[in-house]
């Protein structure tokens, strides 16, 4: 009984991590509409990414090559101003960045 127990939360949490990696997937193959970079002397260069089909990419770059931290989800627009709604695939996004973000031309600030 206890390695039926076993074997079926190793189950679960296997197909966890595969429905996560099956939608970064997705955002990596969306192409980008527009792009943010924040760069820091000395630290690790931040970038945000607005994509096609609704996704998002939030990432840091260690050493200018290999991305460290990464936060993916989908967003929806409100058309009257340029305020766009974040869902994060990751729970830690939204409490690095936000749940809003308002674009202004080259610029785009995150808030809650």
């Amino acid at each position: 009984m206890k390695f039926f127990i076993f074997m079926s939360s190793l189950f679960l949490v296997s197909c966890g991590s595969s429905r996560l990696s099956s939608k970064m997937k997705l955002v990596e193959n969306a192409a980008v509409k527009k792009s943010f970079r924040n760069v820091v002397a000395g630290v690790n260069n931040s970038y945000f990414e607005i994509k096609e089909n609704n996704y998002f990419d939030s990432y840091r770059l260690l050493f200018d090559s290999v991305k460290n931290t990464r936060y993916a989800g989908t967003y929806t627009t409100t058309l009257p101003n340029d305020t766009i709604s974040l869902q994060f695939f990751q729970p830690r996004g939204k409490k690095v960045l936000g749940t809003k973000a308002l674009v202004t031309g080259k610029t785009i600030t995150f808030f809650k």
